[in-house]
């Protein structure tokens, strides 16, 4: 694997994530499922997508939300969580393993 596969796929998955926030204040309700604000889902299944369909480019299988959950989880906290998201989500691409933290 190209050592910069990571960073510019983060990149492009950070931007990706960055027009979604833009979308928060139009998403004010709760999810009727999970309980969770609108936002948070639709950022996360969002990530989802974008991570699958990069993994069905390279021939791999389809994740479910668990990992993206997993992740998401992990960059929590942070103070720049969009970036460590988008990081760990391009780790779930490209990397055989799930990333640590």
């Amino acid at each position: 694997m190209n050592p910069r596969a990571i960073p510019r796929l983060a990149d492009a998955f950070f931007q990706s994530l960055e027009d979604q926030c833009k979308l928060r204040k139009q998403r004010t309700g709760t999810d009727k499922v999970s309980g969770e604000p609108e936002w948070i889902v639709a950022e996360r299944d969002h990530m989802l997508t974008i991570v699958n369909r990069e993994r069905a480019t390279l021939g791999k299988p389809a994740l479910d939300l668990r990992p993206i959950r997993r992740v998401e989880t992990m960059a929590c906290g942070h103070s720049d969580y969009t970036r460590k998201f988008a990081i760990y989500c391009a780790e779930l691409v490209l990397l055989d393993k799930e990333p640590k933290p």
